[in-house]
């Protein structure tokens, strides 16, 4: 009898699980702390400075276009420039965060898989992207995105 508890309970777990994902069987969420930093790139020779305050937005890339849709914009193929202004409630109807960035420049990351990551310098739900970028993100990523003379870039 004890064999058939543990049979159901292991059926039970295995349907339960089923894909806990916000954007789909390839994106997923993590609950890791601070994987990313945002700097303000001087092309001028002097020192790079953190880019803080704002917040990063976190999309599944395969959903990415509805975002678009919903904020009325298309910023084409080339998002180093992507000037699009996004509400929260936007990129969390297709799965996606929004992350705040502190002071110091640093955020955390939260999703897994092919993702865009927009920057967006002003308030939360009323700021434009500046630039944004397709990415691969891992459980132990951690990037950086930088934002000068040459637009929005993602290293890591």
């Amino acid at each position: 009898m004890l064999g058939v508890g543990v049979a159901v309970l292991a059926s039970l777990a295995s349907a339960c699980a089923g894909d806990p994902t916000p954007g789909g069987p390839d994106v997923g969420a993590t609950s890791g702390g601070p994987a990313g930093s945002a700097r303000l790139v001087d092309d001028t020779g002097r020192d790079d400075v953190p880019d803080g305050g704002g917040w990063v937005a976190l999309i599944p890339a395969d959903r990415v276009a509805e975002v678009w849709q919903a904020a009325g914009s298309d910023p084409g193929a080339d998002l180093t420039y992507a000037a699009v202004t996004v509400t929260s409630a936007q990129v969390e109807a297709v799965g996606g965060l929004t992350r705040p960035v502190s002071e110091d420049g640093s955020f955390e990351l939260g999703l897994t898989g092919p993702v865009v990551v927009c920057r967006v310098p002003g308030e939360l739900d009323s700021g434009s992207t500046r630039g944004c970028a397709r990415v691969q993100l891992d459980e132990d990523s951690r990037i950086e995105i930088s934002w000068g003379e040459a637009g929005f870039r993602v290293s890591g």
